[in-house]
């Protein structure tokens, strides 16, 4: 029987369904609370994320990006800290290279 640490590791290595990824993205500013005079109002100055986690959905709508991956080793992984990005705010997607393959480089 295989030792805990090599089915981890041979699960990690199954999870490319998941992988690493960095996200660009927009989103709005913090609404003000406060009565303000119409003609005051800044323009709009949207704030630039940039967010880091495995890529759980690309769909055409946009991404699903979980911050952690729990019970790896087993059949059904379960997802933590869960971001739904809408496709419209997303500048940039990058995955991110696994160690091992920078390693083997």
């Amino acid at each position: 029987m295989a030792s805990p640490a090599v089915l981890f590791a041979e699960r990690v290595q199954e999870m490319s369904d998941y992988p690493i990824v960095i996200v660009k993205w927009l989103d709005s500013g913090q609404p003000g609370s406060a009565w303000q005079w119409a003609d005051e109002i800044p323009d709009p100055d949207p704030i630039v994320w940039q967010t880091v986690g495995h890529q759980i959905r690309d769909t055409s709508t946009g991404i699903v990006i979980a911050l952690s991956i729990g019970d790896a080793i087993s059949e059904r992984p379960q997802a933590n800290g869960v971001m739904h990005i809408p496709r419209s705010a997303i500048q940039q997607l990058t995955s991110l290279v696994p160690c091992e393959q920078v390693r083997a480089a």
